[in-house]
């Protein structure tokens, strides 16, 4: 499934304002929420994401930390599909603030890959870039792609 006026092999970034709430232990999701209602905010909130994944769309970061602690250097989507989708809630994958985009300590800055795109993804490099320049941290993707691709 595919986002409408998208055909074909696509990214979409953007600062969607949503968690992935299992990027945090329990602990750090009753912190951000204790925070937000401190400061009479909206509950985190994770319906972007949930939709996005419903999409079909791949999460760049998670993504390349899926290769990373399962040794990937090379991806084989018609393989590694499911995988990637059980490490979505898996505790392992658990990073707390160490990837946050924002200035609240939390990822809201997504790199969507398109489920047709990642047939030809060999693999991704993600990083944040630390800079004082925005309320958020810029972030990169590299994604190489496999030889035969045309």
């Amino acid at each position: 499934m595919e986002v409408k006026g998208a055909p074909g092999p696509h990214v979409i970034i953007g600062d969607f304002n949503s968690l992935r709430i299992s990027d945090y232990t329990e602990e750090y999701v009753q912190k951000i929420t204790s925070m937000r209602e401190k400061n009479s905010w909206d509950p985190p909130m994770n319906k972007v994401v949930e939709k996005m994944d419903e999409l079909g769309y791949v999460d760049a970061y998670r993504l390349a930390l899926f290769q990373e602690l399962n040794n990937r250097s090379n991806l084989n989507w018609s393989e590694d599909q499911v995988l990637y989708q059980q490490s979505l809630n898996d505790p392992k994958y658990y990073r707390d603030n160490d990837f946050a985009t924002c200035w609240a300590g939390t990822r809201i800055d997504y790199i969507w890959l398109s489920h047709s795109l990642m047939n030809h993804v060999d693999r991704v490099e993600y990083k944040k870039i630390d800079s004082n320049a925005s309320d958020h941290f810029p972030v990169t993707c590299k994604v190489f792609f496999k030889k035969d691709i045309k």
